[in-house]
């Protein structure tokens, strides 16, 4: 009798925490939608800077781009500039959600810019910057020291390439503590290996997630500081600033992402961990 209890004490416990884990991964959505909420103003403020640009400073931004092109000899490596405008919204989404969720619609309403190391399916070529040249020439900078670092930069060519694998491994360790609990060494015996490492994961799951982005984030920093470098050289006092708070403010957008996932897979381990300790003290409660 007292096996067959404590069967249907385990057995409850593992069909508890499958509803722990599931409530701990809407946390964990709830969470990670902060960065997304941020980037939207973020978004907005950038492309504001644009749409107040003159059609002469409009003009003189894109010249100053195609010079550092060829001072930079990145033109003869085959860096361009093309021109996304004419893209339209093939996607299915609304536009809105479309311009924050596909770099190429937003590059085409002049909602974003980037460079690509590579063919994006037949859109653009690789070693390209897409962009609207018309609605958003404040960006181009910033994506021509992204062409750079791919380019003329052996480190920071590696940090671009880690990129997405780093985001992947960023949202696997977020969601991590939802998936698993951390292991308690039964009486009298210790912990295997594994089991320290899984624990010690969980526990520290906010900060490698986090440190996962940091890649990221040190490539799109050094992308800034050599488009504001390149960009002061060409052009006037007053356009310059208004490249030098594009780059500053959307930096704040990759910031966010990084401290957001990092905060979401923390939230996520406190969430699981309080549900998980508190139902399963009820059923201990319950065998007494």
């Amino acid at each position: 009798m007292q096996v067959a209890t404590v069967s249907n004490f385990e057995t409850k416990k593992s069909s508890l925490n499958i509803k722990e884990s599931l409530a701990s991964l809407v946390a964990n959505s709830a969470l990670a939608v902060a960065p997304a909420v941020v980037s939207v103003p973020v978004i907005n403020k950038i492309s504001n800077i644009g749409k107040k640009l003159s059609k002469d400073e409009v003009v003189a931004m894109n010249n100053a781009a195609q010079k550092i092109l060829e001072n930079t000899g990145l033109k003869k490596l085959g860096v361009e500039i093309v021109d996304m405008s004419n893209i339209f919204n093939m996607t299915g989404m609304p536009v809105k959600l479309a311009e924050i969720l596909n770099p190429i619609i937003g590059a085409s309403r002049g909602k974003n810019a980037f460079f690509t190391p590579k063919n994006i399916f037949g859109v653009i070529d690789a070693n390209k910057i897409g962009i609207n040249t018309e609605k958003l020439p404040n960006a181009l900078f910033h994506e021509i020291g992204h062409a750079l670092n791919y380019n003329k930069g052996k480190i920071f060519k590696v940090m671009q390439k880690l990129r997405t694998p780093g985001m992947i491994l960023a949202s696997l360790l977020a969601i991590f503590p939802a998936l698993t609990k951390n292991t308690k060494a039964k009486e009298g015996q210790e912990l295997s290996k594994a089991q320290k490492i899984k624990n010690g994961v969980r526990d520290k799951a906010g900060l490698l997630a986090f440190g996962a982005m940091v890649p990221m984030l040190l490539e799109e920093a050094v992308a800034s500081v050599k488009g504001c470098k390149l960009a002061k050289g060409v052009l006037s006092k007053d356009l310059f600033k208004k490249v030098a708070k594009t780059n500053a403010v959307a930096y704040v957008s990759y910031l966010a992402t990084a401290v957001g996932i990092g905060i979401a897979a923390w939230g996520t381990r406190k969430v699981k961990d309080k549900l998980v300790e508190r139902k399963e003290a009820k059923l201990q409660q319950a065998q007494k």
